[in-house]
């Protein structure tokens, strides 16, 4: 650009000097040729007066087209290495000061433009960094995660592995409590069958002593014939002796039959009671047979019950460690993936510093967001260092906290200005009285940052200079539970 105007500027001024040139050349042919011709006459001294007029307007020319592109030139300058803070203006309107406003319009812009990148460009920076700040947290979370769900899947492979176990072994419990069902039943059977058996004695003992009671009635009655007999045979004399000697002998059959049966009863009535003791002892054995046939019954299908919810559980916890294996791969890609996305949020921060390093190198018009906020980490520092007292020194233009169109300045939780770099006008003001615009959830907007440490706040501001509601962003950091300090910048992109 500025070669482009140099080269206009010396074309214009040669073809102003070769018209001079031209036209005093022409006057001194028409003189010499009159000369020639008539003398020296009025006509030949007027031609000589007219390129001496011509010369004369010639160099005016160019002194003033010298003093109009002499500052267009130095803004050009100026523009190319870096400047774009410096005014064009030049006096009047003819085309060399709209030349110059365009210029200068053209100037605000690329400074505008130039402040835009620089400040997305400590945007994207800050950005990055508190995402590569939480993706490396996230990152540790998720290592810490990956570590708890492999302790946790191999804890319950194991309990799997032991609730598997749990399940043979009930498994075998099962079959050894239905064996011994079986066999109690089996003796069961046979208990009932002996039961039987005795039950069966006692008839036949009952029986006996009755048989025993009819023998024991014939010896009664054998020896009381026998008796009859006697007698008659003593009332027969000689006669009867030999039938005597019969009956005696069968009385003392009788007697000895009638002894017997009385033993035997004896003995058969002891056997009975035996056996109906016996009897009634294998009835409440069979009863307790039959509770315990019952009990095993009841064990057995408790067994199984457990052996079921065993197998079940075996199950389940084999489904639940597939589960974990799968979360502990998608917990690992997780990692991985944050990994990747805080080298990619590494990767754009630095790119983001390049950007601004790159436009750094400009001298601007307005501030930028690098520069308010280096601002406010110097006031930040001071205050650190000097506490409350520190606030007139930020108010005090001279100390440095004042740039452009960037001041530092400190509110309270109410929005009202207890620092105002370079204004101390406006201290003990309200934000609203100064922004023009309402500032309540403004205020709640800086005081929901401050509480995670600080960062960009968004608002409207109007502008005293064009009157128009321009939209600003400012950093705010808190330096006590009351006071926050913060410096803004204006914006000509609108930052979503």
């Amino acid at each position: 650009m500025e070669q482009s105007t140099a080269a206009s500027g010396a074309t214009v001024r040669r073809r102003v000097a070769l018209l001079g040139a031209l036209c005093v050349a022409l006057g001194l042919c028409a003189s010499v040729r009159l000369v020639q011709l008539e003398g020296v006459c009025a006509a030949a001294i007027a031609c000589a007066l007219l390129g001496l007029g011509a010369a004369g307007l010639s160099l005016s020319l160019h002194r003033v087209l010298a003093r109009s592109l002499a500052p267009l030139q130095a803004g050009v300058s100026a523009m190319k290495d870096g400047d774009l803070s410096r005014r064009l203006e030049l006096k009047g309107g003819d085309e060399f000061a709209v030349i110059a406003d365009s210029l200068d319009a053209m100037n605000a812009n690329m400074s505008a433009l130039v402040a835009d990148i620089r400040s997305e460009a400590t945007f994207v920076s800050q950005a990055s960094e508190s995402l590569a700040s939480g993706t490396t947290e996230l990152a540790q979370r998720t290592e810490r995660q990956a570590a708890s769900l492999e302790q946790t899947s191999a804890s319950v492979q194991d309990l799997s592995g032991s609730v598997r176990q749990n399940a043979l072994d009930a498994r075998a419990v099962e079959q050894l409590a239905s064996r011994v069902h079986q066999m109690a039943e089996s003796g069961g059977s046979r208990m009932r069958e002996a039961v039987a058996t005795m039950h069966a004695i006692r008839s036949s003992s009952q029986r006996v002593h009755d048989i025993i009671g009819v023998i024991d009635g014939i010896a009664f009655q054998t020896n009381i014939l026998a008796l009859n007999a006697a007698v008659e045979a003593a009332r027969a004399g000689a006669n009867g002796r030999g039938f005597a000697v019969v009956a005696a002998e069968v009385r003392t059959l009788a007697l000895r039959s009638g002894g017997a049966a009385q033993e035997i009863k004896s003995l058969i009535a002891a056997s009975g009671e035996q056996v109906e003791s016996g009897a009634s002892r294998i009835d409440e054995v069979g009863a307790l047979l039959a509770d315990v046939v019952s009990g095993i019954g009841q064990v057995a299908g408790n067994v199984r019950a457990i052996t079921a919810a065993a197998e079940l559980q075996s199950n389940g916890l084999s489904q639940m460690s597939e589960a974990i294996r799968g979360l502990d791969d998608i917990t690992q890609e997780n990692a991985r993936m944050v990994e990747q996305t805080s080298s990619a949020s590494a990767g754009l921060g630095e790119r983001a510093h390049r950007l601004a390093r790159t436009v750094s190198t400009f001298r601007l018009r307005q501030g930028t967001a690098d520069e308010a906020y280096a601002l406010v980490q110097k006031a930040v520092a001071l205050y650190r260092r000097r506490g409350h007292a520190c606030l007139p020194e930020i108010t005090d233009a001279a100390n440095g906290f004042a740039d452009r169109d960037m001041y530092v300045f400190a509110w309270d939780r109410s929005l009202v200005y207890h620092a105002f770099a370079g204004k101390p006008h406006n201290l003990r003001k309200r934000a609203s009285e100064i922004l023009g615009t309402d500032a309540t959830q403004l205020a709640r907007d800086v005081w929901s940052v401050a509480a995670s440490g600080g960062g960009w706040v968004d608002y409207d501001f109007l502008n005293p200079t064009t009157g128009q509601v321009a939209p600003k962003t400012s950093f705010v950091f808190p330096v006590s539970a009351d006071l926050v300090l913060g410096c803004g910048i204006y914006k000509t992109v609108q930052r979503h």
